[in-house]
């Protein structure tokens, strides 16, 4: 119920800015309908083993738990999402050179990945135990963005940004896949032999795979905004974003941890005649 209530809060503190008459005025002029595409570097603070399995339902049954693996283990990670945003710009009158922006927001196939290996050493005579593990987490996001951004113009042709937002979305349709395995060697202990014997031994893997399905969660973030854009045939605007911010993932009956975004993108927008 705190979460909730949490996540309430946020979602109305995020959007009360733009409700206010001294910032958005009554008549909103739509100036601009724009695509964009790109990708979204949303990395969880502290991806980990226990993360990802968490994020499963019923992934703690998964085999690979028996393993045990610390932070030292982690040799790899990937973090992809590719996004989509449609997008409407509003003039402000009242402000000089203000635009508000209103985005639908997709994000289809996010992955989120770690790849772990550890290999322990007992005492025998070059006995080893090599353990491998691969989290691959996919989900689905669809969320609403907005955005006030200043304009400068640098000429007729070039447009520079730069502005804060932020967004909120809900997860969904997510896939957790957990692989490894066990790779056991053993080699014959016999020191009399002369040193020119091929070393004897044998070795044996024991493989597994689990799959699950991810809890869905909510998603929120703020940013701060860069971009620059071209104006083409007078009614036609190329341009690239960025954005930097931070925010959190709140999964349903799971963890909640804190976000860094890093987000760059092309768009293309059509400017409405007057």
């Amino acid at each position: 119920m705190k979460k909730c209530l949490f996540l309430f809060c946020s979602m109305l503190l995020s959007i009360s800015i733009y409700a206010q008459s001294e910032v958005i005025p009554k008549a909103l002029k739509l100036k601009k309908v724009s695509f964009a595409t790109g990708v979204d570097l949303d990395m969880v603070n502290g991806l980990d083993y226990n993360y990802l399995r968490s994020s499963g339902i019923g992934a703690e049954a998964s085999t690979i738990g028996d393993i045990e693996f610390g932070n030292s283990s982690v040799y790899g990670g990937v973090c992809e999402n590719p996004h989509m945003r449609l997008g409407l710009v509003f003039d402000l009158p009242r402000q000089s050179n203000m635009e508000l922006n209103m985005n639908a927001v997709g994000v289809f196939n996010r992955v989120d990945g770690i790849y772990l290996f550890t290999d322990g050493v007992n005492n025998d005579y070059f006995n080893n135990d090599y353990n491998f593990a691969s989290l691959n987490s996919t989900t689905n996001e669809v969320a609403f963005e907005t955005s006030i951004k200043k304009r400068a113009n640098i000429g007729r042709f070039m447009k520079l940004y730069a502005g804060l937002g932020t967004n909120i979305g809900y997860s969904f349709g997510g896939n957790l896949s957990i692989s490894g395995n066990t790779d056991q060697a053993s080699v014959d202990q016999n020191f009399n032999r002369p040193i020119t014997d091929i070393v004897a031994g044998n070795s044996y893997e024991e493989y597994t795979y689990d799959n699950f399905k991810v809890k869905n969660g909510f998603h929120q973030r703020a940013f701060a905004e860069v971009g620059v854009g071209f104006v083409l045939f007078k009614r036609v605007e190329l341009g690239f974003d960025y954005r930097y911010g931070v925010g959190y993932r709140a999964l349903v009956d799971g963890p909640t941890r804190m976000t860094r975004l890093s987000s760059y993108g092309v768009k293309a927008s059509f400017i409405i005649p007057n």
